[in-house]
């Protein structure tokens, strides 16, 4: 899977389905490109910003980028996940059974089938993150650190800063 950057003309070609993302104003425009299902169509407005996409066993796409979120089932083409998110997206990725969502100030933990697990709001930006088996431990902009239990969204705890 490869993400090739294309001008506005070459989006809007797209059949309006494949496009998966498609802010209005969008200043920049991306074709993900799946070998075995295709072309999916993106449009955002950051200049700066790069979409974050994780694959799951090969039947499921998620692709995120500024405060868009989506989750594809590859195999019908069908949409499981399709937000805005109230933050930027930073990362998504695959830990353990979860779908970890990471933006500026709220963690979104979602199931393998895209439902929602929780999810957590931050006190401050979050600026590093790390995973141990099931447990998530979160850095902020103020250096304090919170770790989090991914099975049940408890925050084990919080530790002030140094």
């Amino acid at each position: 899977m490869k993400i090739i950057d294309v001008d506005r003309a070459t989006f809007e070609k797209l059949d309006p389905v494949r496009r998966v993302i498609d802010a209005p104003h969008a200043h920049r425009f991306a074709i993900v490109h799946h070998d075995s299902f295709g072309d999916y169509g993106l449009a955002w407005n950051s200049e700066l910003i790069e979409p974050s996409i994780t694959t799951v066993a090969n039947s499921m796409i998620w692709i995120g980028v500024d405060e868009n979120l989506v989750a594809l089932e590859l195999h019908q083409g069908r949409f499981l996940v399709a937000l805005t998110l109230h933050y930027p997206l930073f990362e998504i990725l695959e830990v353990g059974s979860a779908i970890v969502v990471i933006t500026e100030l709220e963690i979104l933990v979602f199931n393998q089938n895209g439902s929602l697990r929780f999810t957590q709001g931050l006190p401050d930006m979050a600026t590093n993150w790390s995973f141990q088996q099931d447990q998530m431990s979160i850095e902020l902009l103020d250096q304090s650190t919170i770790q989090i239990d991914l099975r049940s969204g408890k925050a084990l705890s919080a530790i002030a800063s140094h």
